[in-house]
C-alpha cells in the first residue's frame, strides 16, 4: 500500500482485504476500554447514588461524580492510546489481529508520554465537535483522523519498519 498512487477502488479496499479482522479488533478495542472503565463508572454511579437530586449533592458526592468523571475519561484514553493503531495494522500489513494488537502496543509504548498524550488530545477534539451540538464533528473528526494517519506514519512508516 506504501508508495503506490492511491485509487478511487482504495477507499473500498478495508472491504476487500480482512474486514472481520479489523472489525473483531474494533470490538475487542471497546470491550478492552469498557472493562478498563468499570472502575469509574462504579465511581459515577456511587455519586449519583449519594447525591439524589441536584439541589442535595453532597460535597462526597460531587467528588465522587467529578472524580469518577476525570477517571473515566483518563482509563478511556489508555486502550485507545496504546491499541488503538490495531485496525490500521491490520489493514496495512495484513496482520492477524493478536500480532496488530501486540506490534501496536510494543510501539507505542516506546514513546507512551507521546501516545498518552496523543489519544488524550484527540478525546478532547472529539469532545468539543460533541458538544458544539454534534455539529462540531464534520470539522474535529477529519482533523482527528488525519491527526491519527500522521502518527500512525510517524509511528509505523516503512523507515521505522525494521524496529518493529
Amino acid at each position: 500500500w506504501r508508495g503506490h498512487t492511491a485509487k478511487v477502488a482504495d477507499v473500498f479496499g478495508g472491504f476487500r482485504s480482512g474486514f472481520r479482522r479489523i472489525v473483531l479488533s474494533l470490538i475487542s478495542l471497546f470491550l478492552l476500554t469498557g472493562l478498563c472503565v468499570l472502575p469509574a463508572v462504579a465511581l459515577i454511579v456511587l455519586g449519583l447514588d449519594m447525591g439524589g437530586r441536584a439541589q442535595d449533592l453532597t460535597p462526597v458526592a460531587a467528588a465522587s461524580l467529578v472524580g469518577g468523571a476525570l477517571l473515566f475519561f483518563i482509563l478511556a484514553v489508555v486502550p485507545f492510546a496504546f491499541w488503538g493503531f490495531a485496525p490500521t495494522l491490520i489493514l496495512e500489513r495484513q496482520l492477524p489481529t493478536g500480532e496488530a494488537f501486540r506490534l501496536s502496543r510494543r510501539i507505542t509504548t516506546r514513546h507512551p508520554l507521546r501516545s498518552l498524550l496523543f489519544a488524550a488530545g484527540c478525546a478532547i477534539l472529539l469532545l468539543l465537535g460533541f458538544l458544539l451540538g454534534g455539529i462540531g464533528l464534520v470539522v474535529t473528526a477529519p482533523w482527528v483522523l488525519g491527526a491519527r494517519a500522521r502518527m500512525h506514519d510517524e509511528l509505523f512508516g516503512t523507515r521505522h519498519a525494521t524496529a518493529a
